[in-house]
């Protein structure tokens, strides 16, 4: 499908068109289209937008205001690649609805009239005309040098602050046309008949910035009023009235015959959507493995000051296999609102400690006003889910003051909040944890847990009465204190752990973004020390009482390692990963880490470092670059995740979400070349280091928070903001994906499953009767009987519309222009013909054989023949297909030779004219659905369908049961030759050249295997 680009407002008011005739472009439309982009200093966003099916002409509203005309015939012609590839429009009406967004537009094509509603209240109507002609009404289609006027009325709709709806219906048995607004009124959602001066409905909402679905039904007769209408709309949290709850789905319900009924027969239904997690907007997600697969737990935080741990599990209650969000925890809240949160689980990967016997709990974290971060242990036994409270960062911090200065501190900022924190484990040791914090102060911290559960009372609980809770802490680090180029508040951060396995070494890398836009990445070395490593007396927490840990900072002068301007203003979310595993264990090997982070200029930046291990561990920049564009609004979270953890990235990808509700997946490409002249004088050609794979919109507004889990061959997504939503990606499907989009060759198998989903029947589900009519034994025994159970099957096949995954086959392979240029796998190997002398039928073989793709099905249905990928011939039908017939002059004999044995058979051969075998061996007929009776010659109703030179009964191109037809086995051998021949040469280009090969394998099954084992 081809894509244009829109330049909605721009600052010309009357621009020539294209000449609708000759489809070319005039040379004042090309010089005027060059001042439009010169000119274009009111670009808004399009909002809303209609089409004038009459005069071909698209109608788009921006977020400036403006309403911008567009020729839909230049749409049509435009292509991408080309140099013209932006299509301006024809006219613009500036300043529409003043500066504010133009939510809504409709077209009356009756009075050539644009009506529209925006949020400065007003409906607007925009009659078009031609100045040449007269009169405003006429409804001519503007053409090459018209002069477009537009003719304004204003009309203020009462009660609106902004409306956000209009609705053009015809009312029966006249030709008045009835206009109905809907929009907000504070808190109210109301839908005004302009027409009749009264309004449908007043339904409190929580305001127009919440996220609403509705239906109205304008549907029956418009002799009077609108007849019914239902309006549900998903009620938010309202302080205001104490009547709406939160988490209800409102539902509003009008009938009526008559304007006096209309109250009477209002209804007001009221439906629980399930439970609440939150009261108000959610600042924090995170998620955390369980020992079962088919089980997550999300720790959430919101500005309700609560904090909530959920399962995400399969719904035992839905008839419908699908997983849900329960409520398993309510932690105590803070005295604030919760801004951030995070979790930790020890992997068990190069220990130096055994865990096969022990059960090792996980960490929560959560933070957010006045300072504040509470730890809790989490403990799974038997799929028991127990969490425990440890500690906060108030007393740690008290606990650490005291020890240096001998005196306590109360006294804490409730000025500032932590903005970000995040939380790994340790490989040195399973209850070790690492947690980072960031402040809108600019401050990062450091604590370093220790999260065993050193002494329990009788019931197993932590005694932190005799335990003291200091043995929690291991140590506390404040960091950033005196760093000037980084007083800027902390939005987001990300930490990255390298273990040097046996050294019992380790290295913190920790990412900050900030809202100066800039990323700050600090180096923190952590060494397990041995004080007396004669005495190794282990306790419970695996740590040796004579081993500690001491953290160093790789940072000079207790600055960052390395800080790099990142986006031009805050940088709200960064994700970061190593690029080669085989540095996390080994201090030798150079590391280099890819860093993903969006912003509120709308850009995602990446940035690969390198640290050299030769060269005191200095960090280097090696490529920065920007994907500005990459969202219609400020992008809010970003998240990396590799195809396989823990191993080398053959499969990076990058989810991005932010306020314009898109969650977008995106491929990383970390080895393309950006930074050379050449690479930039040729930009439209590089291959992005982000490459743009697809995007789903979010029912969550507000969006604040996301994060991301890899379960088993799942992925899932959590999006965070006024509500949760969750998405899942199948693994599986983006390898194949990826393949498939690599692929230099493509080969398509097909069985009868890929048939069904067009509403054939599998061989399984045919009656009895279509099993007896499969061996050629019936054409002989009753000729009509046969042809006509063949020939309705046929009539069937034709007459079914196959289903869309043809399309999809069809545009991988040529696109669709029938153009293999245009075909969306582009890595195709297209072969050549050899210049040499061939017949017509070499020719076509060669074709055939320069062909990247091939089909090899076992359907007859011949559905693959009816799109131009395979119109050629890449097609290998096993069976043949019911789409053509031919002579059964030679059913009766094996290899053409030896006559079947049988009376049956005896009877047959004798009517056999042998003088006509050549002819009907070498004719086939095709048949479609409008020519079966004049390609089949048949004399009579009550006669049969028979060959044109020997008479003798037709039959179906298909391989039967016990068929021994020379002909019917020659047409299929010879295609499967060329397949062959073709399979032959693919291989040799994969074995020696390194080339893929990409194989789907559509609807084979095993009942009839007839395309899997081959």
């Amino acid at each position: 499908m081809n894509t244009q680009v829109f330049s909605p407002s721009i600052s010309v008011q009357n621009v020539p068109t294209r000449d609708l005739n000759k489809g070319t472009q005039t040379e004042e439309y090309k010089k005027n289209k060059q001042e439009q982009k010169i000119n274009a200093n009111n670009i808004g966003v399009p909002i809303s937008y209609c089409i004038d099916d009459k005069s071909h002409r698209l109608i788009v509203g921006d977020s400036r205001g403006n309403i911008s005309i567009f020729d839909k015939f230049i749409l049509q012609s435009s292509s991408i690649g080309d140099s013209e590839d932006e299509t301006l429009p024809i006219h613009v009406i500036k300043r529409a609805h003043k500066k504010e967004h133009v939510t809504s537009i409709t077209f009356d094509a009756s009075r050539n009239t644009i009506i529209s509603v925006g949020n400065d209240g007003y409906l607007c109507k925009w009659t078009i005309y031609d100045k040449n002609k007269k009169g405003i009404n006429s409804t001519t289609p503007v053409t090459e040098g018209s002069q477009i006027v537009i003719k304004r009325f204003f009309i203020p709709v009462p009660f609106f602050a902004s409306l956000t709806n209009v609705w053009l219906k015809s009312q029966c048995h006249t030709s008045e046309q009835l206009i109905f607004v809907g929009g907000y009124y504070g808190n109210n959602f109301i839908v005004y008949d302009m027409t009749k001066k009264y309004v449908l409905l007043n339904i409190e909402t929580g305001g127009r910035q919440r996220a609403h679905e509705f239906v109205i039904d304008f549907n029956g007769s418009f002799a009077d009023i609108v007849r019914h209408y239902a309006f549900a709309i998903f009620v938010a949290p309202s302080t205001n009235s104490s009547s709406i709850r939160r988490n209800q789905v409102h539902v509003s319900h009008f009938s009526s015959s008559s304007s006096l009924s209309l109250l009477n027969n209002k209804k007001v239904m009221r439906y629980n959507v399930g439970n609440s997690i939150h009261g108000e907007f959610i600042n924090g997600v995170s998620w955390l493995k369980t020992t079962n697969v088919d089980k997550l737990l999300l720790l959430t935080g919101s500005n309700d000051t609560s904090v909530g741990l959920s399962i995400f599990a399969n719904d035992t209650t839905s008839k419908v296999k699908t997983k849900s969000i329960k409520a398993l925890y309510d932690l105590p809240p803070h005295e604030s609102c919760v801004r951030a949160v995070s979790t930790s689980r020890y992997i068990d990967h190069h220990s130096l400690i055994s865990t096969s016997n022990e059960i090792i709990p996980l960490l929560l974290v959560t933070c957010g006003g006045k300072l504040s971060m509470s730890f809790y242990r989490v403990e799974e036994i038997d799929g028991v889910i127990s969490v425990y409270y440890l500690c906060s960062n108030h007393y740690l911090s008290q606990f650490f003051a005291n020890k240096k200065s001998n005196k306590k501190t109360d006294s804490f900022d409730i000025d500032h909040r932590i903005n970000a924190a995040k939380a790994v484990p340790s490989q040195l040791n399973p209850y070790i944890h690492y947690v980072f914090s960031g402040d809108s102060d600019g401050k990062l911290e450091l604590f370093i847990l220790n999260i065993s559960n050193e002494d329990e009372d009788e019931s197993g609980h932590t005694n932190f009465a005799k335990s003291g809770k200091n043995k929690h802490i291991l140590q506390n680090l404040k960091i950033g204190k005196e760093i000037e180029l980084t007083q800027r508040p902390i939005l987001c951060l990300d930490v990255l752990l390298q273990s040097f396995g046996a050294s019992q070494q380790q290295s913190l890398f920790c990412f900050v973004g900030n809202t100066a836009g800039e990323v700050c990445v600090w180096i923190f070395h952590v060494n397990l020390v041995s004080n007396n490593e004669k005495k190794q007396s282990r306790n419970n927490t695996g740590l040796s009482d004579h081993f500690d840990l001491v953290v160093s900072n790789n940072n000079k002068d207790d600055k960052p390692s390395l800080i790099y301007k990142a986006h031009q203003v805050g940088t709200n979310g960064i994700s970061a990963t190593f690029l080669n595993s085989s540095a996390l264990y080994d201090d030798t090997t150079d590391v280099d880490i890819i860093v993903c982070s969006g912003g509120d200029d709308q850009a995602l930046t990446t940035a690969i470092l390198r640290q050299k291990q030769q060269k005191d561990n200095t960090l280097e920049l090696l490529k920065l670059v920007r994907y500005d564009g990459a969202s219609s609004s400020a992008i809010k979270a970003v998240k990396l995740m590799n195809q396989n953890e823990g191993k080398d990235n053959d499969f990076l990808r990058l989810y991005s979400v932010g306020y314009d509700q898109r969650l977008s997946l995106w491929k990383v490409n970390p080895n393309v070349e950006t930074n050379t002249r050449q690479a930039q004088e040729k930009n439209k050609d590089i291959k992005r280091m982000l490459q743009f794979l697809c995007s789903s919109f979010v029912h969550v507004s507000d969006i604040s928070s996301l994060d991301c889990i890899q379960q088993e061959e799942k992925e899932y997504c959590v999006v965070a903001g006024e509500g949760l939503e969750v998405f899942s990606l199948d693994l599986a499907s983006l390898k194949a994906a990826q393949a498939l989009a690599g692929a230099n060759y493509l080969l398509i198998t097909a069985g009868a499953g890929f048939s069904a989903d067009s509403g054939l029947g599998l061989y399984e589900d045919m009656p009895k009767e279509y099993r007896d009519f499969c061996n050629p034994s019936k054409l002989v025994e009753n000729p009509q009987q046969f042809q006509t159970f063949w020939l309705n099957f046929s009539k069937s096949y034709m007459s079914t519309l196959p289903h869309y995954g043809y399309n999809i086959i069809d545009n991988w392979c040529i696109g669709n222009g029938h153009d293999r240029a245009k075909g969306k796998l582009k890595n195709l190997c297209w072969g050549s013909i050899l210049e040499r002398n061939m017949n017509e039928n070499e020719i076509e073989d060669e074709n055939l054989l320069s062909s990247p793709y091939w089909v090899y099905s076992s359907n007859v249905d011949g559905h693959f023949r009816l799109f131009d990928a395979f119109a050629s011939g890449q097609l290998c039908e096993i069976h043949g297909t019911s789409l053509e017939f031919r002579c059964a002059c030679v059913i009766g004999y094996k290899d053409g030779m030896q006559q079947r044995l049988g009376n049956i058979w005896d009877k047959w051969n004798n009517q056999v004219k042998k003088q006509n075998q050549q002819e009907c061996s070498s004719t086939i007929y095709k048949i479609n659905s409008g020519n079966i009776s004049s390609i089949l010659r048949k004399t009579s109703d009550n006669e049969i369908f028979k060959c044109s030179f020997c008479d003798l009964p037709l039959r179906p191109n298909v391989l039967m049961f016990h068929d021994t037809d020379v002909n019917v086995l020659k047409s299929i051998d010879r295609k499967r030759e060329l397949y062959q021949r073709w399979e032959a040469k693919v291989e040799e280009q994969v074995e020696k050249s390194g080339k893929s090969l990409v194989i789907i394998e559509l609807g084979c099954g095993k009942n009839v295997p007839a395309v899997r084992p081959r």
